[in-house]
C-alpha cells in the first residue's frame, strides 16, 4: 500500500506500508481509515491466517483477520 499527500495539485508519495507478517490471499487493506487528525493509518486484513497476535507466523485459524495499526509522522 502506498501514502501520498497533496500539495496544490501536485501529488508526492510519502511512504510505503505493509504488515509485518502479511502473506498472499490475506487481503491486506481490505478496508482502511485513517483519524481527523491524520495520526493514525487502521488497515484491516480479513483473511489473515495468524492464531494470535503473539505468534503471527501461526498461521493456524484460516481467515481469522487481522487489523493492523500504524502511527504517521506529521
Amino acid at each position: 500500500m502506498y501514502l501520498f499527500s497533496r500539495t496544490g495539485t501536485a501529488w508526492q508519495q510519502q511512504a510505503y506500508i505493509k504488515g509485518a507478517n502479511t502473506e498472499a490471499f490475506d487481503e491486506f487493506g481490505g478496508s482502511v481509515t485513517i483519524d481527523r487528525a491524520g495520526r493514525l493509518l487502521v488497515v484491516s486484513a480479513p483473511a489473515e491466517d495468524s492464531a494470535t497476535a503473539a505468534n503471527p507466523a501461526d498461521n493456524s485459524v484460516e481467515s481469522s483477520g487481522a487489523v493492523y495499526v500504524f502511527s504517521l509522522a506529521r
